[in-house]
C-alpha cells in the first residue's frame, strides 16, 4: 500500500472538486440548451408525426422583440398563436388538396402538415400589445418589452 504525500493528496483533492464542477456545468449547460435552443436545435426536423419546427428568426431591439416564423401555404384560420408574458406557442395547419379529373386520368392530392414552435423569449413582453401579421407564408409577430428601463437612484 502507498502513503500519499501531501502533495498527491492536494492534487486528488482538486481534481475530484474539478470533476465535481465539471459535472455541475455539463447539468447546467445540457438544461440551458434544453430551454433556449429547442428550436434552432430540432428546426425541420418531425416533432409528432405531420407536424415540424418552422423555420424562425429573433430580433431583439431595446424597446421590443421581433419574431418571423416561415409558414408557407398556412391560411390565417389556420393558425393558433399564444403568447405568454416569456413564451409564443404556435400550432398552424397546412392543407393543400388538387384535384384534377379528366376523361382518362384522375388525380387528387391531399396534404396534411402542421408547424408547431414553443418559443421561449429573451426578455418579458407586454401581451396586451402584441401585434402579429401573416402575409405571403411569413409571420412577422411584433412583442413590444415591459418598461422595465433601470434609471439611477439617488442614495441617502
Amino acid at each position: 500500500m502507498r502513503v500519499m504525500s501531501s502533495w498527491d493528496y492536494y492534487r486528488w483533492k482538486i481534481q475530484r472538486e474539478l470533476e465535481k464542477i465539471a459535472r455541475e456545468f455539463k447539468i447546467l449547460l445540457d438544461d440551458l440548451d434544453r430551454e433556449l435552443f429547442r428550436p434552432v436545435v430540432k428546426e425541420g426536423k418531425e416533432i409528432k408525426e405531420g407536424f415540424v419546427y418552422p423555420e424562425i428568426e429573433v430580433h431583439e431591439g431595446e424597446d421590443k422583440i421581433i419574431v418571423e416564423i416561415e409558414l408557407p401555404g398556412v391560411k390565417r384560420e389556420d393558425l393558433d398563436l399564444f403568447v405568454s408574458e416569456r413564451e409564443i406557442e404556435l400550432t398552424a395547419r397546412r392543407r393543400i388538396t388538387d384535384e384534377v379529373l379528366g376523361a382518362k386520368h384522375a388525380a387528387r392530392r391531399r396534404i396534411k402538415k402542421g408547424y408547431y414552435l414553443r418559443l421561449t423569449l429573451p426578455s418579458s413582453v407586454e401581451v396586451k400589445r402584441t401585434k402579429a401579421k401573416l402575409e405571403d407564408g411569413l409571420l412577422r409577430i411584433t412583442l413590444p418589452k415591459k418598461g422595465g428601463k433601470g434609471f439611477k437612484i439617488n442614495v441617502e
